[in-house]
């Protein structure tokens, strides 16, 4: 199985000098021949760092910032290979053999896998546990579409059980790159970042091609390592929550679900909801496109609710 790895890359010269080398020795040993780094525009010696220490790694430069979806867009376009290996420059490969999901990905209705993505938490008192990334699910409740992480997908009394999830994570994804050229790849409405993979996943789903967690896959990641440093958390979250919008905007077609939804937007606006009418009004300015997708996209093959419904024992 040959395969490409793409990872995207902003002003992210120390995480590459901390996980790239190891990175590159892993998939060495799985026989991966091609590297592709796309450089946002960085402004931290990312390049000239990766022309001397890495220079058998493709690299591509942006000469303005893209964001997130628009570069790994370039990356994935540029690659040779049928499969893609999407990652993060803060994931460490903890354990990464593609062999053990080169099955799952010759099926004609998988579209992307994700392996165990572990991230460190800490509690209060200090204690660091860890957290899978990866285990998710959706519902749609009272007007609105949820997107969660849940370790209940997946009892974890059989750790090598395969299950179904919403969306495959962009930070450590394998996924057909036909198909991915099929679904026009990443949504550059969501710039500069969130929800373009559950976007990726779901429009995917709607196609019936499966996201799959595997836990043979194993990875950390330093989460928020990049974004967390040039961004404040204000700023992702106004821009998470705006992207919400927009997914759900683009993608539900449930003429009842639609209707839900336009009485929660309405009600957030009569009640003076000001965090949530920011994000409106800034997810309008992306309307035209939002229209622009719904004319043009294929045809669905599973409805919103035939996909939501392989998770409804989990709604809480």
């Amino acid at each position: 199985m040959s395969i490409s790895v793409i990872i995207p890359n902003f002003n992210g010269k120390a995480l590459l000098t901390q996980f790239l080398g190891g990175n590159l020795n892993e998939f060495k040993k799985s026989g991966v021949t091609e590297v592709i780094i796309v450089d946002d525009a960085s402004a931290d010696g990312s390049v000239s760092y990766l022309q001397h220490h890495h220079p058998s790694v493709k690299l591509i430069i942006n000469q303005s910032n893209h964001g997130f979806g628009k570069s790994c867009n370039i990356g994935i376009m540029a690659a040779k290979n049928p499969i893609i290996l999407l990652l993060n420059n803060d994931m460490k490969c903890l354990a990464f053999d593609p062999k053990l999901v080169s099955d799952d990905l010759e099926r004609p209705d998988v579209f992307a896998i994700s392996g165990q993505i572990l991230r460190d938490i800490e509690n209060e008192h200090g204690q660091v546990s860890q957290m899978n990334e990866a285990l998710n699910m959706g519902f749609f409740k009272g007007g609105w579409f949820s997107s969660e992480l849940n370790e209940q997908v997946l009892d974890h009394t059989n750790a090598d059980k395969k299950t179904n999830i919403l969306w495959a994570c962009g930070g450590a994804m394998l996924m057909s790159k036909e198909k991915f050229i099929q679904l026009n790849g990443f949504d550059e409405l969501f710039y500069p970042f969130y929800c373009e993979d559950l976007d990726l996943s779901y429009r995917a789903w709607k196609q019936g091609w499966q996201s799959i967690y595997s836990p043979q896959l194993i990875f950390h990641h330093a989460h928020q390592s990049t974004i967390g440093h040039y961004f404040s958390k204000a700023f992702i979250d106004r821009t998470h929550l705006r992207n919400q919008y927009i997914f759900m905007w683009k993608n539900i077609t449930d003429p009842t679900w639609i209707l839900s939804h336009l009485g929660t937007v309405l009600l957030k606006i009569l009640t003076l909801q000001i965090r949530d009418i920011r994000a409106i009004l800034t997810a309008l300015i992306r309307l035209p496109g939002i229209f622009k997708y719904r004319w043009q996209k294929m045809p669905d093959q599973k409805s919103d609710r035939e996909i939501l419904a392989q998770w409804s024992h989990l709604v809480p």
